[in-house]
């Protein structure tokens, strides 16, 4: 169904028509590629922001599946979903963001992808934080996570900040 996908988005530009076609596309087809997962993640800051809304219910309700059929499609999913929250987040969109955020911590993930988990539970502080003006919790978490030798990954979280705040 994809095969013209990668011709499509050479030659769309955004405006009304091409976003409508681009979430058509995105939409109407049953299952998730890497295609168009791999261009949502990237484009996710550039678009409206009611198809990331739209494709991350698809995305979360093909989770399981893609974890058993294609681990580097559920790793893209994964990332596409971090991408809309954040989107979000910097458009504040906070009960968008909060509610698929809460969706996505109610999924167990393997071991290896914690620092999915872990940006995940930093945006609903960042949700909180923006909420109540209190820091003390996020900077709580950020210690915590620096004292067990995460310091890259509290580099990337404080960037998340910065960038909203």
């Amino acid at each position: 169904m994809f095969a013209g996908l990668g011709h499509f988005l050479r030659g769309l530009e955004f405006d009304c028509s091409g976003k409508l076609a681009f979430k058509d596309l995105l939409l109407d087809s049953e299952y998730l590629d890497f295609k168009s997962l791999r261009f949502l993640e990237n484009s996710v800051y550039l678009i409206d922001s009611d198809l990331p809304i739209s494709y991350s219910s698809k995305i979360i309700h093909q989770l399981n599946h893609l974890e058993q059929v294609d681990y580097e499609l559920y790793l893209n999913a994964w990332t596409a979903l971090t991408n809309i929250v954040f989107s979000l987040i910097q458009q504040k969109q906070n009960s968008v963001a909060s509610h698929i955020l809460n969706q996505l911590l109610t999924i167990d993930l393997p071991q290896q992808m914690a620092t999915f988990k872990i940006r995940i539970v930093f945006f609903k502080k960042l949700l909180a934080y923006r909420e109540s003006g209190d820091d003390r919790e996020i900077n709580a978490y950020l210690k915590s996570l620096t004292e067990i030798g995460l310091s890259n990954l509290v580099s990337e979280l404080l960037d998340y900040w910065g960038s909203v705040y």
